[in-house]
């Protein structure tokens, strides 16, 4: 009988082999959580994260580091708060974040892959007006972590910016970014309230809806246009873009 017994058993376990089955194993870790999602807001850093599917994740480790550090722990918060902001950043310098995932009783997860993120370093050309002659601009550039803004003039076909010399900085700094004045032209700017009209049929009595009330319009108040510069500029890639006064881009 217990021959039987072990024959029918090995017969049984061969017949599991055979089609595949496996045992599952106990779960050791979380499943790597994806990048999370940078966004530069003036002088800090807002992180957002999507939690993968699976067993909820009790909290979200946060890590950071620059050039001058590695991945370090910054903050470990909830993960259902899905957004972290971090304030203690600097200007000019570019920071790495990723994530892992915490859950109680299972070992931490896999550290996500890193995004990258630079803080107020972004060069920057503003168009400030001018004549139908000249534009002015607002060149700003960042040198040694710190930003520099200088005005400049340029007419139609020449570029904006120059090396110029600023306090505190050894050497002229470059506020040539590569765009050049294509052209200026006036242009009429409508207003921004608005004046209500009754439409009116071809003998001039107001039109009403079906209760009866007079249909009307709502159309640019003209007491209020007014003329506005706007330049065209070619960029370094030979793309054309359009600004009016106060727009900025780029480069």
């Amino acid at each position: 009988m217990h021959r039987v017994a072990l024959v029918l058993l090995l017969a049984f376990g061969a017949a599991l082999a055979l089609i595949g089955v496996k045992v599952p194993h106990a779960q050791t870790s979380q499943q790597k959580p994806a990048a999370p999602v940078a966004v530069v807001y003036g002088n800090a850093v807002q992180l957002s994260w999507r939690l993968p599917a699976g067993p909820r994740s009790l909290n979200v480790v946060i890590y950071r580091g620059d050039a001058s550090s590695s991945m370090a722990r910054v903050a470990t918060l909830e993960a259902e708060r899905r957004s972290y902001t971090d304030t203690s950043v600097r200007v000019g310098q570019s920071y790495d974040y990723a994530i892992a995932l915490d859950q109680r009783g299972l070992p931490l997860s896999a550290i996500s892959d890193s995004v990258r993120v630079s803080i107020g370093i972004i060069d920057r050309v503003v168009f400030r007006g001018g004549s139908i002659s000249r534009a002015v601009f607002d060149v700003a550039v960042f040198s040694e972590g710190r930003k520099f803004v200088e005005a400049f003039v340029a007419a139609p076909g020449e570029p904006v910016g120059d090396l110029r010399r600023v306090d505190g900085v050894e050497k002229p700094l470059d506020f040539r970014l590569g765009c050049k004045v294509l052209g200026l032209r006036l242009e009429i700017a409508p207003g921004k309230s608005k004046e209500r009209q009754p439409l009116l049929d071809s003998s001039g009595r107001a039109l009403t809806d079906l209760a009866g009330r007079p249909i009307e319009l709502s159309l640019p108040s003209k007491g209020e246009a007014r003329e506005r510069l706007v330049v065209e500029l070619e960029v370094s890639d030979s793309r054309r873009i359009t600004l009016v006064e106060g727009e900025g881009f780029s480069p």
